[in-house]
């Protein structure tokens, strides 16, 4: 549910930029929430075909750990080398929010099971 409504959101977005209607917050952060939610809930499907465990639920470190992962490399290191890409700081504080959000979805779905 989480991963239809996060990928509807991000499409819609797209093509609302794409024709020109945005403003600062969909242009600049939206993405950055929706994408550990897309991904996370991308890697918990692919887990659980793989594995066939229908109750798999992503660790709490894991989540953590990709967060700080993709913020050091987009956030500090990508800026060091690459010209076209800029560090805002921001950023993170939305990685963070996204990943929140996935581990408070995924905790409360686990307990209605």
């Amino acid at each position: 549910m989480l991963f239809f409504f996060c990928i509807t959101a991000f499409i819609i977005n797209q093509i609302l930029q794409f024709i020109g209607i945005d403003n600062t917050f969909t242009s600049s952060y939206l993405d950055d929430l929706l994408f550990f939610p897309i991904t996370f809930s991308i890697i918990v499907y692919v887990i659980k075909k793989k594995k066939n465990q229908t109750n798999y639920k992503m660790p709490l470190a894991h989540i953590i750990l990709s967060t700080i992962i993709i913020s050091l490399i987009f956030e500090v290191f990508a800026p060091l080398f690459l010209d076209y890409i800029y560090a805002d700081y921001n950023d993170i504080i939305f990685y963070c929010l996204g990943s929140y959000c996935f581990y408070i979805y995924q905790s409360k779905l686990t307990k209605t099971i």
